[in-house]
C-alpha cells in the first residue's frame, strides 16, 4: 500500500475501527466498522484481511487466536503509534519508524534469506 500523504493518525484510525471491529465480535456480534476516510478504509481492510489470515492459518495447524489476544496487540499498537503522534501530530514517525525496521515483503517475497548451497 504505497499512499504517500498517510499519516500517523491515519494509522491509528484503523487500528481503532478494527480494535472496534473485535470488539463487537467479542459481543457476539458481527459488525465491522468502516471508514469513510478514502486513506483509512484501505488500511482497516488490509488489517483485517492480514489478522484473519493469520487466524485461519493458525486455524488450520490446530491452534487458535484468541480475540482477547488480538485486542490486546491493537491496543498496543494504538499506543505505539499515539506515542508518536503526542509528538508530531501532523507527522509520520510511525510510519517512518515502521518503513525502517519491518522489511517489506513486497521487495523479493521469494527470498526467505536462507542460502541453499549450490
Amino acid at each position: 500500500m504505497g499512499f504517500s500523504s498517510l499519516k500517523d493518525h491515519n494509522v491509528r484510525s484503523a487500528y481503532e475501527l478494527v480494535q472496534s471491529t473485535y470488539q463487537t465480535e467479542n459481543k457476539g456480534i458481527i459488525y465491522e466498522h468502516k471508514s469513510s476516510d478514502p486513506l483509512v478504509q484501505p488500511l482497516v481492510r488490509q488489517l483485517r484481511a492480514d489478522l484473519e489470515a493469520h487466524r485461519n492459518r493458525l486455524l488450520a495447524e490446530g491452534e487458535r487466536l484468541d480475540l482477547q489476544e488480538i485486542l490486546n496487540c491493537l491496543e498496543l499498537s494504538i499506543l505505539d503509534v499515539s506515542h508518536h503522534i503526542s509528538r508530531n501530530p501532523e507527522g509520520t514517525e510511525y510510519l517512518d519508524f515502521i518503513r525502517r525496521n519491518v522489511p517489506d515483503e513486497q521487495e523479493n517475497p521469494d527470498d526467505s534469506g536462507i542460502i541453499i548451497p549450490g
